[in-house]
């Protein structure tokens, strides 16, 4: 069958000269490309895609990792994107050292735009690709419940940053993309940066897929929780002021 942008069937490949009836229409939802992906929206859009600015500047890398697919909540999966204090235990000699696992104080804020974490400092093994171990600065956005973004940046200049859309399959299942852009490193190739990305993400579906209960508890005694988890807790603040149900104990 061929439909038109309205839902209305107008072809049958079949059967070159039927005329489909009018009640032969298909449910229409409203639909964006953007970055690679294709959103839909299953209602009425409140807002506009959340931007990745980098996408479009000539001085970055970009690229699409995934998709993928996770035996777990899609909240948890947004949660543990925000954390940085695993790092040295789930992406040890990579984005973490376990001998240099403190993380400091940083601040996070709950807006009109939604979550924002800034200025989380984290010792890192070889950032760059350069064999040198550095200190690196992350700052953190959730705009939407299932939707994050990151940057990366040290003071010389090189910046990272990534895209994080979860859609939920169930409430303890979901399917991740990870769009990201760096403005260095520009010899490596997309299958090389790719194969880094899905190494880190297969990390932590080892991790994610082991949590218990699979629903997001927003009752927080629930479970055990240290300083460095300011802005996963905030991030539960926010989901339970916007009222949101679904996946949710």
């Amino acid at each position: 069958m061929v439909y038109n942008p309205e839902g209305r069937c107008i072809r049958v490949p079949a059967h070159p000269g039927y005329a489909p009836p009018r009640q032969a229409c298909a449910r229409t939802f409203q639909v964006k490309e953007r970055y690679n992906l294709v959103y839909v929206c299953l209602g009425e859009p409140e807002k506009d895609l959340v931007a990745f600015p980098e996408w479009d500047k000539p001085a970055y890398h970009c690229y699409l990792a995934g998709p993928y697919f996770i035996c777990s909540n899609g909240y948890r999966a947004i949660e543990n994107f925000l954390d940085v204090a695993h790092f040295p235990f789930i992406h040890g000699g990579i984005l973490g050292d376990l001998d240099r696992p403190e993380i400091e104080d940083y601040e996070v804020v709950i807006n009109e735009d939604g979550l924002f974490a800034k200025n989380i400092r984290v010792w890192q093994p070889d950032p760059y690709g350069t064999g040198v171990g550095d200190f690196v600065i992350y700052d953190y956005w959730a705009f939407r419940p299932l939707t994050a973004y990151l940057r990366k940046y040290s003071p010389n200049g090189d910046c990272l940053t990534l895209l994080y859309n979860v859609a939920s399959v169930s409430e303890e299942e979901c399917i991740a993309w990870m769009s990201g852009s760096l403005n260095y490193a520009h010899s490596i190739s997309d299958e090389k940066i790719r194969a880094f990305q899905d190494k880190i993400v297969l990390q932590d579906l080892n991790n994610l897929e082991s949590h218990f209960p699979k629903k997001l508890p927003l009752n927080v005694p629930l479970e055990f929780h240290v300083p460095s988890d300011r802005s996963t807790l905030m991030y539960r603040k926010w989901l339970k002021q916007l009222g949101i149900t679904y996946g949710i104990l």
